[in-house]
C-alpha cells in the first residue's frame, strides 16, 4: 500500500489514508489538499520505502512519483528477567522513541517465546529503539488496580529498552534485561528556604538508555519526607514537582541498602514593574515564567 503521512497527536506522525498498487505497481491518490504531502509505501514482504515529499498544487495532477521498497534488516534478541532467566510473554516492539511511544505506537509488535526470544523481519534501515514491556493482560490488570498515574509509572518502570542500528540486508541482535537487581532505598526530606515542603512528588530516573526501565515515583509526605526503593544503583536525575513547578537534581545512588538524600529547593524570586507603550503602569497584566 501507498500511504501519506499525517500529523499525529501525542505519539507523533502517523500514516493517513492509503491506496493499493495495481498489477504494474502504479498508484493514484485523489483529492489531496494543496501543500506538502509525504508519501511512503509499505508491504508485509518488504521494508517500507523512504519517505518522499510531494508538493501538491491545486487543480494539478502530479505524476511520476516513484517509491522503492527496501529489503530491510532482521532484528532478533532475547529478553531476560532480573535473575538472568529467559522471560516469556513479554511484549516487544521497535519504534523511533522509547517509553510510551515504543509501548503504544511501535512500528511492529510481537511476544517473546518460551525461550524469551523474539524476531522482526523487514525492518527499515536506520536507528531504532527496541522495547520490552509487560504483556497486554498485565498492562490491563495494572491499569485497573487503582491510581492510574501510579499504575502508569509502575508500567514504565517495567520497560526494558536498547538502541539498535539496522542495516539493509543484515541481521542485528540485542539482549534486553539481565541486569541483576540491587535494591537501594533512598529517603530524605524536601525543603525550601529551610521549611519542609509537604506537597508534590519526587521522581527518580536513572541516566542512560534504560531511562523508563528505572523510573520510580513517590509522593512527598508529612514534614517533607519521601522514601522510594530503586531497583539498582547508578546516576539518577531526581525531579521534585509541585503543580507546574519543577526542580531537578543529579544524585549518585550507591549500592548498600539505604541512602539519605535531602532535597533543598533552590528557588528565588523576581520582582519588577510592567509598563504600557505610553510608559504608564500596566494594571492587571499577568506575568509568567517560561
Amino acid at each position: 500500500t501507498v500511504q501519506r503521512e499525517t500529523g499525529g497527536f501525542g505519539f507523533g506522525r502517523r500514516g493517513g489514508g492509503g491506496v493499493t498498487t495495481e498489477a504494474d505497481g502504479t498508484f493514484e491518490i485523489k483529492e489531496l489538499s494543496p501543500g506538502s504531502q509525504i508519501l511512503f509505501a509499505k508491504s508485509d514482504d518488504w521494508a517500507a520505502s523512504e519517505k518522499t515529499t510531494i508538493e501538491v498544487v491545486g487543480g494539478v495532477d502530479m505524476e511520476g512519483a516513484v517509491l522503492s521498497l527496501r529489503r530491510g534488516g532482521t532484528g532478533t534478541g532475547v529478553v531476560r528477567d532480573d535473575g538472568g532467566n529467559p522471560w516469556a510473554g513479554r511484549r516487544v516492539s521497535y519504534a523511533t522513541g522509547s517509553g510510551p511511544v515504543a509501548m503504544f505506537a511501535g512500528e511492529s509488535t510481537t511476544d517473546t517465546d518460551a525461550s524469551g526470544r523474539f524476531r522482526f523481519e523487514h525492518v527499515a534501515p536506520g536507528k531504532w529503539i527496541v522495547n520490552a514491556s509487560p504483556g497486554e493482560r498485565e498492562m490491563m490488570e495494572t491499569m485497573q488496580s487503582g491510581d492510574r498515574q501510579a499504575a502508569f509509572f509502575e508500567l514504565m518502570g517495567k520497560n526494558l529498552t536498547a538502541e539498535v542500528m539496522v542495516v539493509d540486508g543484515e541481521e542485528v541482535s540485542v539482549e534486553l534485561g539481565a541486569e541483576a537487581r540491587d535494591p537501594v532505598v533512598v529517603f530524605g526530606q524536601v525543603t525550601r528556604n529551610g521549611e519542609a515542603v509537604t506537597t508534590g512528588n519526587v521522581t527518580f530516573a536513572r541516566e542512560g538508555k534504560d531511562l523508563f526501565a528505572n523510573l520510580k515515583r513517590t509522593d512527598v509526605g508529612a514534614e517533607g519526607s519521601y522514601r522510594v526503593e530503586l531497583d539498582r544503583p547508578g546516576a539518577y536525575v531526581v525531579s521534585v514537582e509541585r503543580g507546574q513547578r519543577r526542580n531537578q537534581f543529579l544524585i549518585d545512588v550507591v549500592s548498600g541498602g539505604e541512602q539519605r538524600a535531602d532535597l533543598s529547593l533552590p528557588e528565588g524570586g523576581i520582582a519588577g514593574r510592567v509598563r504600557d507603550s505610553e510608559g504608564d503602569a500596566a494594571v492587571g497584566v499577568r506575568v509568567s515564567v517560561e
